[in-house]
């Protein structure tokens, strides 16, 4: 059997994207907002180096073939991300980006000595990873390859730094092709591949506040998934996993600058619900959880 606490967490990756991604995102303005409307555009000065810091803190239920399992809190946990953004084609960017820290945060005096040492497991060999994005002027992202890691990385690791490398595309802003203004409404539809999945990520962005090239956004968002095989590090051989169902909705603000690729802060908070079923070993069994994820920059000593 998958190891709960990890499996937890990969399934929290899978929720983990707060916003839409991809040079196929289609965008749809609702509402232009008040005069002044601007075209806003990314412009980023080339060898510019940026870090964000995020961390992901998660709450599961889980039932396995019909009995329930009492709520859970995971370790709270880290990744750093420093990044470097050069010129790119066509008046876009090359973001080429290194996790320099992943580790478990916070006080877990009160948490199962096994479940911490899962989590500190699956950073084991993650600092050190590096991957490249490649970004338009609007803010739209897409992979430069695959992520490569150290050598003797975990495979928890690696399906880590894949899960990083979403979820540093996942927390960018798309802007829209006209111009806008305070209050202006946007949506954004893309499906996102993860875990062997596809996932259909439906984002409303609402810009709240504007200080020169900072924007203050408002986040609503939809996530769900067409079931299929699953691709996660801790099935044993000789047993699958098989996505049966997916759906949540996450709400949240993150400041962001014209001026760089990462955002300044996040606080997004998701509800997903999952249900699947592992098969092989002679043996079939539906499992289902309810995951809640909140991401966050901490703030100063934090």
């Amino acid at each position: 059997m998958i190891r709960t606490p990890m499996f937890a967490c990969l399934c929290g990756l899978v929720a983990l994207p707060m916003a839409a991604v991809g040079g196929d995102a289609s965008v749809t303005v609702k509402d232009a907002g008040a005069e002044p409307r601007e075209v806003l555009r990314y412009v980023i000065e080339a060898g510019q180096t940026e870090t964000i810091t995020i961390d992901t803190a998660i709450n599961m239920e889980m039932s396995m073939a019909g009995q329930g399992m009492p709520a859970m809190d995971l370790p709270t946990s880290r990744m750093t991300l420093e990044s470097v953004v050069e010129e790119g084609a066509d008046g876009g960017y090359t973001v080429s980006s290194t996790i320099t820290d992943a580790r478990v945060a916070g006080d877990v005096a009160n948490m199962m000595p096994m479940i911490v040492d899962a989590m500190r497991e699956s950073f084991r060999g993650l600092a050190g990873t590096t991957f490249s994005l490649s970004m338009t002027d609007r803010g739209e992202m897409s992979a430069m390859g695959e992520a490569q890691l150290p050598a003797g990385a975990s495979p928890e690791a690696i399906q880590a730094a894949e899960s990083g490398m979403a979820a540093l595309q996942g927390t960018g802003l798309i802007l829209p092709e006209e111009a806008v203004g305070v209050g202006a409404v946007w949506v954004t539809s893309v499906s996102q591949a993860l875990n062997g999945i596809e996932q259909n990520i439906e984002t409303t962005y609402t810009l709240v506040e504007r200080a020169g090239d900072v924007l203050t956004i408002g986040i609503v968002q939809s996530i769900g998934a067409e079931p299929g095989p699953l691709e996660l590090a801790e099935v044993p051989p000789g047993m699958s996993a098989e996505l049966i169902e997916l759906v949540g909705a996450g709400t949240g603000t993150v400041e962001y600058s014209l001026g760089r690729a990462t955002p300044a802060s996040i606080a997004m908070a998701s509800n997903v619900a999952v249900k699947m079923e592992m098969s092989g070993m002679g043996m079939d069994q539906r499992m289902e959880q309810k995951i809640k994820t909140v991401m966050s920059t901490p703030k100063g000593d934090d």
